[in-house]
């Protein structure tokens, strides 16, 4: 048996034998990012739910359900994490954070990333297709944009401004539309609701690159927050988070989507508290924090769809 070396100097566990194959394939499976897959699987299934104005969405079909929850689980995240992995090693090296990942130890190589980010992309796409072919056609967008988002010559990660762009057009707008296509026709999507969800995407989005700031600045990578500081950063943040939600009062003010409430008092104050837990959580971002605010965004949102919903 053979071990490949980390840079830290530690041997890294071996690549050969049953027990190798198997660490392997868990590491492939750590690549796909699993805690983010529900970051997938919320929009797609805001813009199915509000489509078809239930909150189980697909029930009627489980071998239908089934084939979206993989496709915007392990093979969509695969896909697009496989490609970042692979083009980011140079800073995943630098960065703390990223010590353990596969490709920095060795436990991966960049062979098997190449591999498998075609594997599981060409599988996107065909699963998709099974669903349907707008599906099909939201998955292969994605897939696009993934891998013009961390790989040459687009690398749209290093370029500052569309390292957000890219990142809220995909969760915030191809997502959820392609949710709401499963029933209804996407040029029926409100376009206010395209507004709300790229606002959030990019507002939970720009923190990110706030808290990558040292190793992308020493790596050379001209992110958002390397090119305008994380002070700017943390300001457009909290411009677009506000945005977002009076985007969301709009919404409920104006009846989009059968909603006959209007704009209640405590929907005024939710989004007062959203607003200002963004502004004390952001200042000093963790992607723990990043998912506590979105979380609390999803309460909030969950009181608008009651409205809507069966």
């Amino acid at each position: 048996m053979t071990s490949t070396t980390t840079r830290q100097g530690q041997a890294a566990p071996s690549r050969h034998g049953r027990r190798g194959g198997i660490l392997r394939l868990l590491a492939l499976l750590a690549v796909t990012r699993p805690q983010f897959w529900p970051l997938a699987w919320a929009p797609v299934w805001f813009g199915w739910a509000v489509a078809t104005g239930s909150w189980t969405p697909g029930l009627d079909d489980p071998l239908r359900l089934a084939l979206v929850g993989i496709v915007l689980g392990p093979l969509v995240w695969g896909s697009v994490c496989t490609v970042n992995d692979l083009h980011d090693l140079p800073t995943d090296r630098l960065n703390p954070r990223r010590a353990g990942a596969p490709l920095v130890t060795g436990l991966l190589t960049a062979r098997d990333m190449a591999i498998w980010h075609a594997v599981l992309s060409l599988s996107a796409v065909g699963a998709a297709a099974l669903v349907g072919p707008r599906v099909a056609a939201a998955t292969a967008v994605v897939v696009l944009l993934g891998r013009a988002y961390s790989a040459p010559p687009l690398r749209l990660k290093v370029r500052a401004g569309w390292d957000v762009a890219a990142n809220a057009v995909v969760v915030g707008l191809v997502a959820p539309v392609a949710g709401w296509s499963l029933h209804r026709a996407v040029a029926d999507y409100p376009p206010l609701l395209g507004v709300l969800g790229m606002t959030v995407a990019a507002a939970l989005y720009l923190p990110t690159t706030a808290l990558d700031h040292d190793p992308d600045e020493h790596a050379g990578m001209d992110t958002f927050a390397v090119r305008w500081g994380p002070r700017t950063t943390y300001g457009l943040g909290l411009v677009l988070w506000v945005v977002a939600l009076v985007t969301w009062l709009l919404a409920l003010g104006s009846g989009v989507l059968g909603w006959a409430g209007g704009v209640t008092a405590s929907q005024l104050a939710g989004a007062a508290v959203l607003a200002s837990l963004y502004a004390a959580l952001t200042r000093r971002p963790t992607i723990l924090r990043l998912a506590g605010i979105a979380a609390l965004f999803a309460v909030v949102g969950a009181d608008f769809l009651m409205g809507v919903l069966d």
